[in-house]
């Protein structure tokens, strides 16, 4: 295999991600057919063909393809990103300046909500102390003292953008409360601020318990994990897991390892389990932060074939 078809191979795989993210559904049939189309095309007698075929696949992958997401009044919320190809509408190429306007004011919007949401999960999750903002121990802020940040005043953020980010979040990483007319905004999960307790979770017994608990990572990743013994809180207060790897949230897209984790023995043994509003199953892990391979039921790829 040359080096010039890996790359292509990977920029194709890269290009499905950003195309597909958060439709588990769609982005692993494209994989399978990037794969299968690559392997197709490794005996070939025209290798160079194949590699540009394979890069102009990639290149319109992430230049032409757009995500909508249906929203309440039926209309379709798009979700440009900073590669998507705007110049090779025809319409654009008229320059019909009403569509290029809506078109470039979408992106900008999608834009501005990735931004608000980082700024949003770093506070909330992380940076809270550091800057200032008092949060309370489920790990809520009131929204006018993020607002008063100058993070979010320099994103010239309103109340109404925090609304929609919080709305039209997929993995629905945020969610408000209103205490006597004052609205406050929490994450769901992630955390690693020590101040933060679990009183925000569901508690897991074993009748509650889901029939499977699944941690998502990489393959490369796996040996060190099996090398420290376990699976690391790594710096947060959970580790982070899921009872349905389709699931958008508690599972990264990217993870082509599932470690299945025998759940019901870890509670036996004194280890803990929760639930976020988002469905995530969070573990603090044994005393060191760790669930050890010893409570790995089994461990697979994305294909079910063990590992």
């Amino acid at each position: 295999m040359s080096s010039r078809a890996l790359s292509a191979y990977k920029a194709a795989l890269r290009a499905t991600r950003i195309s597909f993210q958060q439709d588990n559904d769609i982005l692993l049939a494209a994989r399978k057919q990037i794969r299968d189309g690559f392997e197709a095309s490794r005996n070939s007698d025209n290798a160079d063909e194949e590699i540009k075929k394979m890069n102009e696949i990639s290149k319109f992958l992430v230049s032409n393809i757009v995500q909508g997401e249906r929203q309440e009044d039926g209309k379709y919320f798009l979700k440009f990103h900073d590669q998507t190809e705007l110049g090779d509408n025809e319409t654009i190429k008229q320059n019909n300046k009403a569509n290029m306007g809506s078109l470039a004011g979408a992106k900008a919007k999608s834009r501005q909500d990735v931004s608000i949401s980082k700024a949003l999960s770093y506070f909330l999750r992380h940076g809270a102390q550091k800057n200032n903002l008092q949060i309370d121990e489920r790990g809520f802020i009131k929204v006018d003292d993020l607002l008063a940040h100058q993070n979010l005043k320099s994103k010239k953020t309103t109340l109404q953008d925090i609304l929609r980010v919080v709305e039209t979040n997929e993995k629905k990483r945020f969610a408000l409360e209103d205490r006597d007319g004052v609205l406050y905004i929490c994450a769901t999960q992630g955390h690693s601020m020590q101040t933060v307790t679990d009183g925000n979770l569901r508690p897991l017994h074993e009748a509650s318990l889901p029939k499977q608990i699944i941690h998502g990572t990489r393959k490369r990743a796996l040996e060190q994990i099996r090398n420290s013994g376990g699976l690391s809180r790594m710096g947060r207060n959970h580790i982070h897991c899921t009872s349905d790897h389709n699931s958008v949230s508690g599972f990264r897209a990217s993870s082509d390892v599932l470690i299945f984790i025998d759940g019901a023995q870890c509670l036996r043994d004194g280890i803990k389990f929760y639930q976020s509003s988002n469905g995530v199953i969070l573990s603090p892990g044994n005393d060191q932060g760790v669930i050890e391979c010893k409570y790995f039921a089994k461990v697979t790829d994305r294909n079910g074939q063990p590992i």
